[in-house]
């Protein structure tokens, strides 16, 4: 659940009457890995004309797209095959910023076999003149159990 400010564009925390009446859907935000171990694998791509909208940001489904076409040319630690392949049960995106057309994105991703299954961690940074290296956008799949 993502709910941006109509003043900034930017992410912000949902509003208290919204936790109220949706508890199960707000008690994940703001939960997931902020920093990639040592071991993560890096990829990098680039934010295309047909990645925005039409307010000029790249949405929720292209952010999947991302995490994707990253995790096709990383070698997993717990995965088998690909990650193309797996089943998976849900996807997690906690959005930090939001990135302009042009932008060099670089995506840090690694897999943990934990208690309740294998999960896939994404951490999303650009890069640039004017960003440094910026936190953008992290992520988490969870996996179906073989």
């Amino acid at each position: 659940m993502v709910y941006v400010s109509a003043t900034t564009g930017k992410p912000i925390e949902l509003p208290p009457e919204f936790v109220a009446k949706n508890p199960a859907k707000s008690d994940i935000r703001f939960s997931l890995k902020k920093k990639a171990p040592g071991s993560a694998s890096e990829t990098t791509l680039t934010v295309r004309p047909s990645d925005l909208d039409f307010n000029d940001h790249v949405g929720h489904p292209v952010y999947v797209d991302y995490l994707f076409d990253s995790a096709y040319y990383i070698p997993y630690k717990h995965l088998p095959s690909d990650l193309l392949s797996e089943r998976i049960r849900t996807v997690d995106l906690e959005y930090k910023l939001p990135v302009v057309l042009g932008r060099e994105l670089v995506v840090q991703s690694w897999d943990e076999a934990g208690d309740q299954g294998l999960e896939v961690n994404f951490v999303v940074s650009q890069r640039g003149e004017l960003a440094g290296s910026q936190l953008v956008c992290l992520g988490k799949l969870d996996l179906f159990d073989r």
